[in-house]
């Protein structure tokens, strides 16, 4: 039994390692800040949150897979697979991005806020801890079987990164609000 604990714990602290050492290697793709043409109403940060969202739907979606499969050209089975993978990893390493970037602003913020709440700074440092933890499983597990069928996974990831951003608009009433 001791044994079975010991491999846990090894097995956790290495998940823990990798996803440290991945999220510092980590090119971001995404600038937030320094998007050309944001607005103060956020209308183009709505219509990226859509177009991020449709595109959820289709590169972990099984649409088009049921369509190719249908046609019978294995050849072109492959290229789609190949394609979802790289749309679907592309995705999670933007969310990802995304996350470490609003975290990143609102430590800046924080600095300046006088009515932080330890429950509220907790609740956001655990959903963010989440949120790194399913990329990594999202992206291991679509790096080894390919995105069909982790659909809800990815909903689940791109509902955390939602709640972590309307957090980050209200747990620094003071301050201005993130735009993401």
């Amino acid at each position: 039994m001791i044994y079975l604990s010991i491999f846990a714990a090894l097995l956790l602290f290495f998940a823990l390692v990798m996803l440290v050492a991945r999220s510092l290697y980590w090119e971001p793709d995404l600038n937030i800040a320094g998007l050309p043409g944001t607005n103060a109403a956020g209308q183009i940060d709505e219509a990226n949150d859509a177009m991020s969202f449709e595109i959820l739907l289709r590169a972990f979606g099984d649409e088009d897979q049921r369509f190719i499969t249908a046609l019978g050209d294995k050849h072109v089975e492959r290229l789609l697979l190949f394609e979802r993978k790289r749309i679907a990893l592309r995705w999670i390493r933007r969310k990802s991005a995304e996350a470490r970037s609003l975290m990143r602003e609102h430590a800046n913020r924080a600095r300046e806020a006088s009515d932080l709440t330890v429950s509220g700074e907790a609740r956001l440092a655990f959903r963010y801890m989440e949120l790194l933890l399913l990329c990594e499983v999202l992206s291991l597990s679509v790096s080894l079987f390919g995105p069909a069928g982790l659909q809800k996974f990815a909903v689940q990831t791109n509902m955390i990164l939602s709640d972590i951003k309307r957090f980050g608009n209200v747990v620094v009433p003071g301050a201005d609000t993130v735009t993401s």
